[in-house]
């Protein structure tokens, strides 16, 4: 029997993948892509189960997602940068059962990077500043 891989949002937590992931068969389609679910709808459950992540911005956790491209018949793994070494990717790839399955990892994409809380409000300080200009 082949394996199915998975698609969806995970989050890096106390060395664990956390993810809410369903088949990819069964996963929504976003174009030529199939995925699955959000960050902060997945925050939010995840906060009703573990109190220490309540009231905490999910933007300053690691965290990725896996979708899959139907034209091309490939996983794409997009994660922060922290999170791609073997030792997680691993994890990554047993969580979404990608073991038999072809896949890319992707940790350029800015979306995925987490901020410091300082980090953020100097951002979001620029981003005004920036605003300002117009």
């Amino acid at each position: 029997m082949e394996k199915e891989g998975k698609v969806g949002p995970f989050f890096y937590l106390e060395e664990t993948v956390v993810s809410d992931s369903i088949r990819h068969s069964e996963a929504d389609v976003y174009g030529v892509y199939k995925t699955w679910s959000s960050h902060d709808r997945f925050w939010t459950v995840l906060g009703k189960f573990l109190k220490q992540y309540r009231n905490v911005e999910y933007f300053l956790y690691p965290r990725g997602r896996v979708t899959y491209n139907t034209e091309k018949d490939i996983f794409y793994v997009y994660l922060n940068p922290i999170l791609n070494t073997p030792q997680i990717v691993d994890k990554i790839v047993q969580e979404f059962n990608l073991s038999e399955c072809d896949y890319l990892v992707d940790d350029t994409d800015v979306h995925y990077k987490f901020y410091t809380e300082e980090e953020f409000d100097d951002l979001m300080v620029e981003h005004m500043s920036d605003m300002d200009e117009y």
